[in-house]
Order: structure tokens, then C-alpha cells, then sequence
């Protein structure tokens, strides 16, 4: 998703990896992680929401969260030229669920690589890509 970004701005010339030897013309390098992926299902009302329906009737929320860092490194001399981190999040899901079921059956989902952006992680690893890609963009300004 970044390299898609990146390459829209125009104002990239990417190569993969492998290929870079001397003489490829690339000047840095971005090498980055995920250091979070993460999704918390919390229950909304407490236990009294519980005792009142006997557990046959709750609202959840959830809150979905992506976390990304990269590092601009000096393809010549390896030196690491910037550093940055990007958070992404979603809300989507959660609701009202009658014995335990809601708007996804038992509480699956399917998360195939053709509907993956339309997921909560999807919605949340897309918003993190577009921060990180607007922090690399800001910071090759000062190359």
C-alpha cells in the first residue's frame, strides 16, 4: 500500500530491492515494520447490561489499531537520514448482537486479500499508510 502511495505522488523513482547494485541510480533506501496490529472487542453497559438481558442481548464496540515505522537510509553510505512512526485506526464493527450473533454471523469475518481494505485492519493499516507516506514526503524536502 505505501509503494502504490508513494508512486502516485510522482515524485518517487522506486526500485525493489534486489535490484539495487551500483549504478542503479537509487539514492535511499525505506525499510520499515509493523510494530502493532491489533484488535480489542470491548462490551458496552457493564454487568448490569448482562444480568438485565441474561447475556441473550449486548452491544460491543470495537476499535482496531496499526502501527507503522519506517527508516530513509543513504544508499550509498548506510547511514539511517530519517526515522518515523504512524498510527491508524477503526471503528468499524461492533453493535448490537442477539445471543451473541450480529451483523457477522458468530463474530467471523472475512478478511481475503480482494475485500481487505473494506475490513476495520483495512481501514486502519490504509489511514497509517497515508500518514507514513505524507511524513516521507514532508522529509524528502530536506535531502
Amino acid at each position: 500500500m505505501l509503494v502504490e502511495k508513494l508512486l502516485a505522488t510522482g515524485q518517487f523513482r522506486l526500485v525493489e530491492r534486489r535490484p539495487i547494485e551500483p549504478g542503479s541510480g537509487a539514492q535511499f533506501i525505506v525499510t520499515g515494520s509493523v510494530t502493532r496490529f491489533g484488535f480489542e472487542e470491548r462490551n458496552v453497559g457493564g454487568i448490569f447490561a448482562s444480568v438485565a438481558t441474561m447475556g441473550l442481548l449486548s452491544y460491543k464496540q470495537h476499535k482496531t489499531e496499526v502501527a507503522l515505522t519506517a527508516r530513509i537510509i543513504n544508499a550509498a553510505t548506510g547511514e539511517i537520514v530519517a526515522s518515523m512512526q504512524s498510527d491508524g485506526g477503526s471503528g468499524k464493527g461492533g453493535g448490537l448482537r442477539i445471543f451473541g450473533m450480529g451483523s457477522n454471523g458468530l463474530g467471523g469475518a472475512d478478511v481475503s486479500s480482494s475485500n481487505f481494505r473494506s475490513t476495520a485492519i483495512g481501514q486502519a493499516t490504509e489511514r497509517a499508510v497515508n500518514e507514513l507516506a505524507a511524513k516521507i514526503l514532508e522529509k524528502k524536502a530536506s535531502f
